[in-house]
């Protein structure tokens, strides 16, 4: 079993032996700037990497190198090779995932609180942004964005900033969009109560 982790702008590559539960380091793959999230697809064959040399919090630098990186998977050693031209992003990305049949890519902003959607070419390779009909407000702090198993919907999760001195606290929130062949529609979005910043959404993989 192979197992990813990135420290910086190194994504680490480890040989996991559960029989023995050891980890052996076998590659590393060095990006641009640092790793700050990265999906496979379904198949396993293709890794999908946001990066960025920005800042973290609510405080951190803006940064002026924020990239998506697409890279093939050898299903043999899990090699990565790159795979297509890397995209220039806006800001710092927090977080990516795909729809359910990986043919866009989705992605967070924390500072602006937006997503964005790119198109997945046929090889896998990162296609076109999409223009989406109005901008998109995903809440405070955006930090996750997934498409639900039926593929009709988009959450976001927002979780807020807490409140420093003079500045009053900004709620956490779930943002719900429709989402239809990479367009996003709002559709409600829920205020969390003072003191609750959600972060991370799973599906239960067999339930709906």
């Amino acid at each position: 079993m192979i197992l990813f982790a990135s420290l910086g702008e190194k994504l680490q590559q480890y040989y996991l032996d559960i029989d023995n539960a050891t980890l052996r380091l076998s590659a590393t793959t060095r990006l641009p700037v640092s790793i700050q999230f990265a999906a496979a697809d379904q198949t396993r064959k293709i890794l999908y990497i946001v990066s960025s040399n920005a800042g973290s919090g609510t405080l951190g630098s803006k940064g002026d190198t924020h990239l998506l990186s697409a890279f093939k998977m050898d299903p043999a050693t899990g090699i990565l090779i790159v795979h297509g031209e890397a995209v220039r992003l806006p800001e710092r990305p927090i977080h990516l995932s795909l729809d359910q049949t990986a043919r866009y890519v989705l992605i967070a902003y924390n500072q602006s609180g937006t997503l964005s959607v790119h198109h997945i070419n046929a090889n896998g390779s990162i296609g076109k942004l999409l223009t989406q009909p109005k901008p998109i407000d995903a809440g405070i702090f955006t930090h996750q964005v997934t498409v639900t198993p039926g593929n009709k919907t988009a959450i976001a999760l927002s979780r807020g900033n807490n409140s420093i001195q003079n500045r009053p606290e900004d709620l956490g929130s779930i943002n719900i969009f429709a989402f239809n062949q990479g367009v996003l529609t709002p559709l409600i979005q829920i205020e969390m109560e003072s003191g609750i910043g959600p972060r991370h959404l799973a599906y239960h993989p067999t339930k709906a």
